[in-house]
């Protein structure tokens, strides 16, 4: 399955989500806290957006000895590792681009994307055709 991390100081981060997407007509796990907490939306064509809480650590990026790369010039937040995660699968990347751009509006605190590569993307700049899902 094609994925990547959104992380966000923002620690409301799975709730605001969550909430989004069940207005979008999406469909959710009824306990948000859950280790399996999960929401999920297909657009107009059917195609499927799901989100992941991260309630039991699983996705969280300390545990990955890897170097993040900024997608341009902006830079990588010095705390990224300690950013609270959601961890999304989506086989599309106009749509993944699209739904973590409308999402990020809805933080307190920016959020940004670690994909496939570990290249990290400001949410609201995700370029649908060089992202690695």
């Amino acid at each position: 399955m094609k994925s990547a991390i959104l992380v966000s100081r923002d620690v409301g981060v799975f709730d605001k989500v969550r909430e989004f997407l069940l207005v979008e007509g999406g469909t959710a796990s009824t306990d948000s806290l859950a280790k399996d907490a999960v929401v999920q939306v297909a657009d107009g064509q059917g195609r499927l957006f799901t989100v992941f809480a991260n309630n039991d650590g699983t996705f969280d990026l300390g545990g990955f000895d890897e170097s993040y790369k900024p997608s341009g010039d902006f830079g990588v937040p010095d705390d990224l590792e300690d950013m609270t995660v959601c961890y999304i699968e989506c086989r599309w990347e106009d749509l993944f681009a699209n739904m973590v751009c409308r999402l990020s509006g809805l933080l307190s605190q920016p959020a940004w994307v670690v994909d496939g590569d570990g290249i990290v993307w400001p949410a609201t700049g995700v370029d649908p055709k060089r992202i690695r899902l």
